[in-house]
């Protein structure tokens, strides 16, 4: 299909032990799947965008499966050099690791998030660009702390404003 681009991509665990095993508390592995499609609708064209990866981390205390997962999709519609666009994501990770807060004590715990990021941008000239885009983002963690659940929602607002030059022509 014309306009269609895949890709895959698998990431071995970078901490090792002596021994060469896993390192404890580190990445196992990652896997990540994408894929872009950009083709003529009209007078414009449209552009989607998409991916998952996963990171595995290594456990050696818990028979618990520790991961965490993203999800991302972009749509977008360009047209006289006029490029309109939304982003969005979503994460979810599971059992992240024991890590220790601003106390001290050990927690563990899981973290969901999504972020929505409409933006627009246009090409003033052959070499320059303006754009601008919005960004609201939720997260919320979930951590057990001595035995005790603990929630903590975040939310994040922000807005970019930007201009690009191409100094050469590739």
């Amino acid at each position: 299909m014309e306009g269609l681009q895949l890709s895959a991509s698998y990431t071995f665990a970078q901490d090792r032990d002596d021994d060469r095993t896993v390192s404890n508390k580190s990445r196992n592995n990652t896997v990540v799947l994408g894929g872009t499609y950009e083709g003529q609708v009209g007078e414009g064209k449209l552009l989607v965008g998409t991916a998952y990866g996963r990171v595995n981390y290594q456990d050696k205390n818990s028979d618990r499966s520790s991961h965490q997962d993203g999800y991302q999709l972009s749509l977008g519609y360009a047209f006289s050099g006029l490029t309109a666009s939304i982003d969005s994501g979503y994460v979810n990770a599971k059992h992240i690791l024991n890590k220790e807060n601003a106390e001290g004590l050990k927690y563990d715990g899981d973290s969901k998030g999504f972020y929505v990021s409409p933006g627009l941008q246009y090409q003033v000239t052959p070499t320059n660009k303006v754009y601008t885009n919005y960004l609201y983002q939720q997260q919320k963690q979930t951590k057990t702390v001595l035995g005790a659940s603990v929630d903590n929602k975040q939310k994040t607002h922000g807005v970019l404003v930007g201009v690009d030059h191409k100094f050469n022509k590739h």
